[in-house]
């Protein structure tokens, strides 16, 4: 068996398991739909460490297949800088549009976190609003460390930022992380003899696209957004309470794709071109779309400054 061939394995068995634990995690907090996983006392302690473990394998069949990314591969590209050691500086960044916005967001992120395991230990929180609180604020902690990773590597030589979005992912290794990240942040735009800039908002054309005072279909995706909420904390809401309540929970869950596959089309030939796939899936996913509209109108607010 090849090289590349075996690590095609291992990335398989990291990608079934990275699955298996996804799915029980989601499972175990958000359905619960399987009695006898709920019984299994420290199963739920037992899911992230599958979910990290999975794409920890995966990255290893990565880095077998691609001999540390030296060798080419039938399977995988040679981007593998965490482990394979190659020089940074060699390494040709991307151009971004992110500004220095996400790092606050960051902080709400994880300090939303913080509030929640809180409000869990003391009891005050708990059900189908507690795990809104928990799962809303961490994918907001993931999105904005992203999105401030492009930020920095706009502006500093930092190559393969991303291997920190898998500390951010689990709480509370994530509070951790945030306080080594900081460190490392400041230290690499210091470095690069610019600002930490985190009150950066403005692009290269400077001024304010009119976009924004005239009606158009952010509109809808802001007020979509927000009507999500009380259907998502209310437990009792279901399509079952009756027809109006059916047609109200449709016509807010089909209005916020609908809304940012309409709006992103004036952006497909400008700096930004989002990726409309992406961000229309995400709105469809409950929980998730709480943080996909904020998350596209920062995106948007960004590109139209």
């Amino acid at each position: 068996m090849g090289r590349d061939t075996s690590g095609l394995a291992i990335s398989l068995l990291g990608l079934a398991v990275f699955v298996v634990g996804v799915g029980l995690l989601i499972d175990l907090t958000y359905f619960e739909t399987a009695p006898a996983l709920q019984a299994r006392e420290g199963l739920g302690l037992l899911t992230p460490n599958l979910v990290v473990g999975g794409y920890g394998l995966m990255e290893a069949g990565r880095y077998h297949g691609t001999a540390g990314g030296s060798e080419e591969s039938r399977y995988f590209d040679t981007r593998l800088p965490v482990f394979s050691g190659r020089d940074s500086t060699a390494v040709e960044l991307s151009p971004s549009n992110a500004t220095a916005l996400w790092f606050r967001v960051l902080w709400i992120g994880l300090t939303g976190q913080a509030v929640w395991a809180g409000l869990a230990l003391t009891g005050l929180v708990e059900g189908v609003s507690g795990r809104v609180l928990r799962y809303a604020t961490l994918l907001a902690t993931v999105l904005a460390a992203y999105y401030d990773m492009q930020y920095v590597a706009g502006r500093a030589r930092w190559s393969g930022p991303q291997r920190w979005l898998l500390g951010f992912a689990v709480f509370p290794v994530n509070l951790g992380v945030a306080v080594a990240y900081v460190r490392l942040r400041r230290r690499r735009l210091t470095g690069a003899g610019s600002s930490c800039g985190d009150g950066d908002v403005a692009g290269p054309t400077g001024g304010i696209d009119r976009s924004w005072a005239a009606p158009g279909w952010h509109y809808v995706v802001a007020l979509a957004t927000v009507s999500w909420l009380p259907i998502l904390l209310v437990g009792d809401v279901a399509v079952s309470t009756g027809p109006l309540v059916a047609v109200v929970i449709v016509a807010v869950w089909s209005a916020l794709p609908v809304a940012i596959a309409l709006d992103s089309r004036q952006f497909v030939d400008s700096d930004w071109a989002p990726k409309r796939r992406r961000w229309i899936l995400g709105s469809l996913i409950p929980v998730c779309n709480l943080v996909v509209g904020p998350a596209y109108l920062l995106r948007r607010y960004e590109t139209t400054r």
